[in-house]
């Protein structure tokens, strides 16, 4: 018999203020199940051992925790957090949130079954500024993955693994490994572990009901660090996963704005920090008069220049990147029929990445496309849009075939109306 239904584990570094509030928060959860709170301080030299201390010495959770270790990432202090957790459930939570009272109630409603699932909640972002063009692009990037992972029609990726607010099944963690240790910056290391977890047979469930703010100040700046991060963790991704190099972000070349920040990062990266600070100037100028497309237009330019100098910093040349596009795995083709429900057949496609897919309509096929889905992309908002630009014909004919061919007798006359 467990003691706790659920330990929260929470990896911190430098937010004693944020932890506090978020500590405060689990203090009142409104549930009956007992649960254990582990906190994995990354490197921190703020004053949130204060804090813990304060929180341990006022006996407000069953289980309190902690543990400090040097600087070494997210992945490998949630590793952490699992190996003290001792409830069978683990729920993963960011230090800069703030769950609602019924967060614990909610995550462990979808585990009470024993079924196989990871369950991902929300993460809504709160706004501190209605001036900041940076927050509104946050605010609307996680209102979208919200929005999109929890409807019907779309099942959940591997891309959807946001581990700020996130529960699954302790068993299956240490089934697949949990976080890989190789990623020890910010960013795909929940992808990662995610895409594992999908092969490994376990279901994505989204609930908007388990609610948590996410407060976290969106900055230029930052949003251009996070850039170069990630593009460290796609290189890892490539290397660990040669089937999913087409659907990276590294192997996207379209627009002129992308080829020409690719070509300043890897060919004269001291230009392009030149030219990203005259362009940060001017993006502050669009942000004041609220011209959003120019702000847009320079804030896309300096993320892609920030993602490809990341590229730069793990490869180094252009030849490296092209060696490791060539590494991609061609997977064979799968067939995909579209007078079936779509959402089952794309999840599997999520998992399995094939190099192209036969579009059929019951079981007759109507033509081919290439599987080269962005990373940034959902699987079936791709498949829809490259069905409808390419085979809308093919399948509108083999519609009307069916017709036809299924209501023959519809279209004689009754007897008494027969002339003969």
């Amino acid at each position: 018999m467990n003691e706790f239904a659920c330990s929260v584990v929470i990896p911190s570094c430098n937010r004693a203020a944020k932890l506090e509030l978020l500590l405060a928060a689990l203090a009142t959860q409104d549930t009956a199940a007992p649960f254990e709170v582990i906190v994995v301080l990354d490197g921190s030299t703020d004053d949130s051992k204060a804090v813990l201390s304060t929180w341990e010495q006022l006996g407000a959770f069953a289980s309190l925790r902690w543990c400090e270790q040097t600087r070494q990432g997210q992945a490998i202090a949630r590793n952490t957090g699992s190996f003290l957790a001792r409830a069978p459930i683990l729920l993963f939570l960011d230090d800069d949130v703030i769950p609602d009272p019924d967060l614990i109630t909610v995550h462990l409603a979808h585990h009470a079954t024993g079924d196989r699932v990871v369950v991902l909640g929300d993460c809504d972002v709160v706004r501190t500024s209605s001036k900041s063009l940076a927050e509104l692009a946050m605010w609307m990037w996680w209102e979208d993955t919200n929005h999109r992972r929890s409807a019907a029609w779309q099942p959940p990726s591997y891309r959807d693994f946001c581990t700020g607010n996130l529960s699954l099944r302790r068993e299956d963690f240490a089934l697949v490994g949990g976080f890989d240790q190789d990623f020890t910056g910010y960013g795909r290391e929940d992808y990662e572990l995610g895409y594992r977890l999908l092969r490994s047979g376990v279901r994505f469930v989204a609930d908007r009901g388990a609610r948590a703010r996410h407060y976290n100040t969106a900055t230029l700046r930052g949003m251009c660090a996070a850039a170069r991060q990630e593009a460290h963790g796609d290189v890892l991704i490539a290397m660990k996963h040669p089937e999913l190099v087409s659907g990276l972000r590294l192997s996207a070349t379209e627009g002129l704005r992308t080829r020409i920040a690719a070509g300043l990062a890897m060919f004269a990266p001291w230009l392009g920090v030149t030219v990203c600070f005259f362009m940060r100037g001017k993006t502050r100028i669009a942000e004041k008069l609220r011209l959003r497309r120019r702000w847009r237009a320079g804030v896309d330019f300096m993320w892609a220049y920030s993602y490809d100098r990341g590229l730069h910093d793990r490869l180094g040349s252009v030849q490296s990147l092209r060696a490791l596009k060539r590494t991609g795995v061609a997977h064979p083709p799968q067939q995909v029929d579209v007078r079936r429900p779509l959402p089952p057949q794309v999840a599997q496609l999520e998992i399995d990445v094939p190099s192209s897919l036969v579009i059929l309509f019951d079981g007759r096929p109507v033509g081919r496309l290439d599987l080269k889905p962005n990373l940034m992309e959902p699987m079936l908002a791709w498949l829809l849009r490259e069905i409808c630009a390419h085979l809308s014909p093919e399948i509108l004919a083999e519609v009307a075939r069916a017709a036809l061919s299924e209501v023959p007798d519809v279209l004689q006359l009754p007897t008494f109306l027969d002339p003969r």
